[in-house]
């Protein structure tokens, strides 16, 4: 779990199925770690990425990420037998970003439902890179959410 691993990692995945998740890997990694998360089916959810009080917007708001980049993929048939289906066949598309991490909230936490500051903030310092307009496949990125509307 990210409150029990020591390592350094670049490349980080949060889950939609916890609540702080991505602030932690976000608190624990260095400046120019990669944050992505499960795609969702909105990026306006109220859990992961920019709805209000999400994890994504509270990062953003707190100058925890940068360089947000966000991408759907295409509609797809979701057969009703599989797990996720509940039974039901089902048209599904889902959405996504990807996100530098500043280094601007490592070892400290950030209460996503409050957005306040907790603990001792230390900069971290790292060569952080840009990303390069040919990094990704420009038709499937979408216009990143703007987290003043929430």
């Amino acid at each position: 779990t990210v409150k029990q691993y020591k390592k350094t990692c670049d490349f980080l995945h949060g889950s939609s199925l916890c609540k702080t998740d991505n602030i932690d890997l976000i608190a624990k990694s260095p400046a120019g770690a990669t944050l992505t998360s499960t795609a969702m089916s909105s990026l306006t959810d109220k859990s992961v990425y920019f709805g209000k009080g999400a994890q994504w917007a509270t990062l953003q708001k707190n100058g925890c990420i940068e360089d947000i980049v966000c991408f759907g993929e295409e509609k797809r048939k979701l057969s009703a037998d599989l797990y996720l289906a509940n039974g039901r066949e089902q048209t599904i598309s889902h959405q996504f970003c990807f996100a530098r991490n500043t280094g601007n909230c490592g070892s400290e936490r950030i209460v996503a439902s409050k957005g306040q500051k907790v603990a001792s903030k230390v900069q971290r310092l790292s060569k952080r890179r840009q990303w390069r307009t040919d990094d990704f496949c420009k038709s499937w990125m979408l216009k990143t959410p703007s987290i003043e509307a929430n």
